[in-house]
C-alpha cells in the first residue's frame, strides 16, 4: 500500500507540472516556439552525428595506428635479417678459403690469428670468433665465450656440412652467431672444422634508427620464459597507447628477446588533441548553426507578421492600393490572398524565381569557398609529402655516402664488393681491385693543417672519378686510403688503370707540396673471395710503399 500510495504521489506531480509546462508553452509567444522547436531538432540531429564522427574518426586512427607499429616492428626484424645474412655471408667468405682450411688442419694457431681472428675482429668488428674442430671441440678464439656457443644447435649443423646463422640469448646479451664449416674454396670436403662469428646486438643503435620516424622500435631483453609466444603481440602501453611486441626466437625456437614497435609519444598527443580539436570545432560550429537557422527563420516569420499589422493599419486608414507581397499557400497566404485579390499572377512567380536564384547564387559563393579550402589543404599536403619523401631520399644518400668526398663510404663498398664478386664468379669474368693510399699524408695534415688535408682528400676524389671508367666503383676505404673496384677487369688493364690514377694524382695542383700515392692491384678470376682480394691488394699496396711510394704493384 505505501508503494501504491508512494507511485501514485509522483504520477501527480507530474501531471501537476506537465500541465504547467503546458500552460506555459500555450502562452508562449510563437517567434520563441519555432526558436526553441528549430534549436532543438538541430540540436538533435548534430550532437549525436558529432559524437558519432568522433567515433568513427578515433577507430580508424587506431588502425592506422597498428597497421603502423605491425610496418615498423616487421621492418625492424627485416633489418636484424638482413645483417645475419650478411655476418653469414662473411663467416663463408672466411670458412670456404683452402689456406684456412689447411692452417686448421695444421692447428697454425698463429696463421689463424694473423689472417682470420685479428682480421675479423678488427676490421669486421666481430665481438667473438670461435674455430671449433670438426668433432666440435673449440681449438682457438678471440672476444667472448659462452658455454650456448658449444651446445648451440647450429654447429650441429655444421658439423655435418650446412651453414646457418641465428640468434644466442646468454643472460641480457643477445649475439647473431653464424656457424660455417672450414672447407675449401669451393666449399667442398674435406672439412677441417667449423669458424663460428658473434655480434651483440645494439639496442641503443635499434632505438636511435627508428626514433627518427613517427613509430619507434626498441629491443627488449628480460629473463627466460617472460616471453612465451611466438606471435606478434598488442599490449597496452603508456597514456592508453597499444604497442607491439615481435618475438626473437633462437635455434632452440626459444624466445630470446622482443622488438616492441611503439607510437612516438608526441605524434600520440598531437593526435589525440586535433581530434579533440575538431570534435570540439565541430560541436561549437553545430551550435552556432543552429542559432543562425533559427534566427533566420523566426526573423523571416517575424516579419511577415509586421507586414501584416501594417497592411491592416493602412486597410484601417482607407488605404485600399496596400499590397502584402506573400504568395505560399499556408495560413500566411490565405491572410495573404485576402489583401492581394488583385495581384499578378507573373509577378508573384517572379518574386519566387527572384528569391530562389538568390539562395542558389548564396549556396554557390559557400560551395567555391569550400573548394578553394579543400584545393589549399590538397597542395599543403603535397607540398609536405614532397618535404617528407626529400628528407629520405638524403637519408638514403648519407648511409652509403662519403660525407667529405661524396665517394661510396667504407660500408657501401664492401656491399658492391660482394655483389660483383657474386657476379664475376657466375659469369666466369675477371675482377680487380685497386688500393691507394696517399703517400705522406699524416705529415701532410700535421705540417698544413686538418682543413688542407681535407681539401686534398678532396682533389684526391675528383682525380680518381675523372680517371675511373664509367662502371667502375670507386670509394673512400678509410683515412687517405682509396678503393677502385673494376668488374670484368684483368691485371694488364687494371695495371693501366692505376698507372694513370697515380700520374694524376701526381698532377694536382695544391698550394703546399707536390703528391704521391702508392697503388696495389690484385686480380681473381675463377673463386673469388672479397676478403682474400682486399688482403691481396693490401699487400702490394704495402709493397709499393716499401719500395719506395709513387708507383704500382700487382699482388703475387
Amino acid at each position: 500500500m505505501r508503494r501504491y500510495g508512494k507511485g501514485r504521489l509522483i504520477l501527480t506531480i507530474m501531471r501537476y507540472y506537465g500541465t504547467r509546462l503546458s500552460m506555459a508553452w500555450q502562452a508562449m509567444p510563437l517567434g520563441r516556439k519555432l526558436f526553441a522547436a528549430f534549436f532543438g531538432a538541430l540540436l538533435i540531429f548534430f550532437v549525436p552525428f558529432g559524437f558519432l564522427t568522433r567515433y568513427i574518426i578515433e577507430n580508424a586512427l587506431l588502425h592506422q595506428k597498428r597497421l603502423g607499429l605491425y610496418q615498423a616492428a616487421q621492418a625492424a626484424r627485416s633489418m636484424l635479417e638482413y645483417d645475419l645474412n650478411n655476418q653469414l655471408t662473411n663467416t663463408k667468405a672466411f670458412a670456404w678459403w683452402t689456406e684456412c682450411q689447411q692452417a686448421v688442419l695444421k692447428r697454425d694457431e698463429e696463421w689463424l690469428r694473423d689472417n682470420v681472428i685479428d682480421w675479423c675482429r678488427e676490421f669486421n668488428g666481430y665481438e667473438s670468433v670461435v674455430i671449433f674442430s670438426s668433432d666440435g671441440k673449440r681449438l682457438f678464439h678471440d672476444g667472448v665465450y659462452t658455454s650456448g656457443m658449444s651446445e648451440n644447435p647450429l654447429l650441429a649443423r655444421a658439423r655435418r656440412g650446412e651453414a646457418g646463422s641465428g640468434l644466442l640469448r646468454e643472460g641480457n646479451a643477445i649475439y647473431q652467431v653464424s656457424y660455417t664449416p672450414i672447407m675449401d674454396n669451393a666449399g667442398k670436403p674435406p672439412q677441417a672444422g667449423v669458424l663460428m662469428f658473434a655480434q651483440a646486438i645494439d639496442e641503443q643503435g635499434v632505438a636511435q634508427l627508428w626514433s627518427q620516424i613517427s613509430n619507434q622500435v626498441v629491443l627488449l631483453t628480460a629473463a627466460p620464459g617472460e616471453f612465451s609466444s611466438t606471435l606478434p603481440q598488442l599490449r597496452e602501453g603508456e597514456n592508453q597507447e597499444v604497442a607491439l611486441q615481435m618475438p626473437l626466437t633462437d635455434a632452440h625456437g626459444h624466445v630470446v628477446g622482443v622488438l616492441e614497435a611503439r607510437p612516438s609519444i608526441e605524434t600520440a598527443r598531437a593526435v589525440r588533441a586535433a581530434a579533440d580539436r575538431a570534435h570540439r570545432y565541430f560541436l561549437v560550429l553545430s551550435v552556432l548553426m543552429s542559432l543562425f537557422v533559427v534566427w533566420v527563420v523566426a526573423s523571416l516569420i517575424r516579419r511577415n507578421l509586421k507586414m501584416f499589422v501594417h497592411a491592416s493599419h493602412q486597410l484601417a486608414s482607407h488605404l485600399w492600393s496596400v499590397r502584402v507581397p506573400y504568395a505560399a499557400r499556408d495560413e500566411f497566404g490565405e491572410l495573404a490572398r485576402a489583401f492581394n485579390r488583385m495581384a499578378n499572377d507573373l509577378q508573384v512567380s517572379f518574386d519566387q524565381l527572384n528569391h530562389q536564384h538568390q539562395e542558389i547564387e548564396h549556396q554557390k559563393t559557400e560551395l567555391e569557398a569550400l573548394y578553394n579550402e579543400l584545393q589549399n589543404a590538397h597542395a599543403s599536403l603535397e607540398t609536405s609529402n614532397e618535404d617528407l619523401q626529400e628528407a629520405n631520399r638524403r637519408l638514403e644518400e648519407a648511409a652509403f655516402t662519403d660525407g667529405l668526398t661524396g665517394l661510396l663510404n667504407h660500408r657501401a663498398f664492401q656491399d658492391q664488393l660482394r655483389k660483383e664478386a657474386m657476379q664475376a664468379q657466375r659469369s666466369g669474368q675477371p675482377l680487380s681491385l685497386i688500393l691507394l693510399d696517399i703517400d705522406y699524408f699524416k705529415n701532410f695534415n700535421d705540417t698544413f693543417g686538418h682543413p688542407a688535408g681535407d681539401e686534398l682528400l678532396k682533389l684526391t676524389a675528383d682525380a680518381l672519378r675523372d680517371t675511373a671508367r664509367a662502371y667502375d666503383l670507386v670509394a673512400r676505404y678509410g683515412g687517405e686510403e682509396f678503393a677502385i673496384l673494376l668488374p670484368n677487369t684483368d691485371m694488364q688493364e687494371a695495371l693501366r688503370v692505376a698507372d694513370r690514377i697515380r700520374e694524376n694524382i701526381a698532377a694536382i695542383e695544391n698550394d703546399y707540396m707536390p703528391v704521391t700515392a702508392s697503388l696495389g692491384v690484385a686480380t681473381a678470376r675463377e673463386t673469388i673471395i672479397p676478403a682474400n682480394l682486399v688482403y691481396r691488394a693490401d699487400q702490394a699496396l704495402y709493397a709499393a710503399k716499401r719500395a719506395g711510394r709513387n708507383q704500382v704493384q700487382e699482388a703475387a
